[in-house]
């Protein structure tokens, strides 16, 4: 029975109910722990034995920063009285898993330079040596607060909102830390906003940036940036995954700012300890590298073809032909990725809504040009059309003249991806190394290729239905035309019998 007492509900329960905990970590499935804090039970069981405190607490200490819930909210959920018990608990377990917990599994004192020199994958010692680790920053969003300093120190006036900027370091093996090692001999990827790093104790390698009056990359420069983009996709991944709990993926509560740090630092050494890492060495890494530095090295022949090239027009439906049929493997080995071939389904659907011009070269069979795309960031009202070559080599065709790739033949059975190449206009357009991401299925690819090109690249049967649009248009415009014509004639026939009489 529901009673109302001024302005609080309260509910008409037995004193011994009011005490009992309904969300208990001994009363649920071990799928509804999981759900509820992010953890599985002996999880929470390890930790209470690291840290001596109650696995109860620590249960909920989870729960309120997987789900954010405030206080009041957990004090219902949890069966307390009032929320001074839920506070409590959190600032002791806050306070217990900063000085036991964290030590153990973050930082300097968790790890030696022995541990990352034995730890770092291949793939990173191969490419950059002297690397160790990733460096990025992110957002976290905040409530705006009523004290005009903490205002001043939180408002950003590039992302209109306030906010506070983390800066997270990962080891190359996917491990959070929060201390840089004394080394000047370390380095670390990161991206262009660390330009401006300087005399600090480690080196910041970032993606090459266009000089004064230059409008690409060079081969090599846009080489670099895709391999340091491959690289650091992992702390993008690390950020992701930290943000799901929803206590600093959702706007901050003013109350916690001066607790993020502990916070953050804790769910990193949760990371650490008992999620799956997140760039885990693959058997393909030496054969990713062996592919990533032989593709870098050449040159893009697609860059410097002739001006003097003519070219035909051809509709996009009657290239798809011209494209020979490749399995997933071969794409995969050319270098697109998970992300790159999901993206491409849109970027298809973006490029037949705009005005895309398609030609064949009449002097070389294998190469076709492309015309009229556009950076699917771009707002401008006019924005910058790129160009696009590319070349497919084709055993079967009867034309011998045909633009050859510069490949070394040692690397045939490695790479049976020689007869592509691709060059764009673009700022990184330039390059020949892609982001190669293997072992990643990608469900359902076949079945989506074939309705594409039935839907999306036969754009005959779209341009007879605008056509027989635009004709019933005119047919009906000629119709109304007639009509209007025949009223004005009779009237003025009745104007005119008028001044008759």
């Amino acid at each position: 029975m529901i009673k109302y007492n001024k302005k609080k509900i309260l509910i008409d329960k037995e004193k011994n109910d009011l005490n009992r905990t309904d969300s208990s970590l001994y009363n649920i499935s071990v799928e509804e722990c999981q759900i509820l804090c992010g953890l599985l039970p002996d999880h929470i069981s390890d930790i209470a034995r690291i840290i001596h405190q109650n696995p109860q607490h620590i249960f909920e200490f989870f729960t309120i920063c997987r789900q954010n819930m405030n206080q009041r909210a957990a004090a219902v959920f949890f069966g307390y009285k009032t929320h001074a018990s839920i506070s409590s608990h959190f600032n002791q377990i806050l306070g217990s898993l900063s000085n036991d917990f964290v030590p153990i599994y973050i930082g300097s004192s968790a790890f030696t330079r022995t541990d990352i020199q034995r730890n770092t994958p291949d793939l990173f010692k191969k490419l950059f040596p002297g690397v160790v680790g990733i460096i990025d920053g992110i957002y976290l969003f905040c409530q705006k607060s009523k004290c005009f300093e903490l205002q001043k120190k939180t408002s950003s006036e590039h992302k209109k909102r306030n906010l506070i900027k983390i800066l997270g370091v990962r080891f190359a093996n996917g491990r959070w830390i929060h201390d840089i090692f004394d080394e000047r001999t370390d380095e670390f990827i990161g991206d262009r906003g660390f330009r401006n790093v300087d005399n600090e104790r480690f080196t910041v390698r970032i993606p090459p940036s266009l000089a004064k009056d230059q409008v690409q990359l060079s081969t090599q420069d846009a080489n670099t940036t895709r391999k340091i983009t491959k690289l650091r996709s992992c702390i993008e991944r690390g950020f992701g995954r930290l943000k799901k709990w929803r206590i600093i993926g959702t706007v901050i509560d003013n109350n916690l700012i001066s607790k993020v740090d502990s916070l953050l630092r804790i769910l990193s050494a949760i990371d650490n300890n008992y999620f799956e890492s997140l760039f885990a060495p693959a058997d393909s890494d030496e054969q990713d590298v062996e592919f990533i530095k032989h593709r870098e090295v050449i040159s893009n022949i697609l860059q410097n073809l002739p001006t003097t090239l003519q070219w035909i027009t051809r509709q996009v439906h009657e290239i798809v032909d011209f494209i020979p049929a490749l399995t997933l493997e071969t794409i995969r080995d050319y270098g697109l990725g998970d992300y790159a071939l999901k993206l491409a389904i849109p970027y298809l659907q973006h490029a037949t809504a705009i005005c895309v011009k398609t030609h064949k070269s009449k002097q070389y069979s294998n190469v076709i040009k492309v015309e009229g795309i556009k950076s699917r960031y771009s707002k401008k009202s006019a924005p910058k059309h790129h160009i696009v070559f590319l070349q497919f080599d084709n055993d079967n065709w009867e034309n011998d003249y045909t633009l050859s790739s510069d490949y070394d033949s040692d690397y045939e059975s490695l790479l049976n991806i020689k007869c592509i190449n691709s060059y764009c206009s673009c700022k990184s357009g330039a390059r020949t190394l892609y982001c190669n991401i293997k072992d990643v299925p990608i469900p359902g690819y076949r079945a989506k290729s074939i309705i594409l090109q039935q839907n999306i690249t036969d754009l005959q049967p779209f341009n007879q239905h605008r056509r027989e649009q635009k004709s019933n248009k005119d047919d009906i415009h000629d119709t109304n035309e007639d009509e209007s014509s025949s009223d004005e004639f009779l009237e003025d026939n009745r104007r005119k019998k008028k001044r008759t009489y």
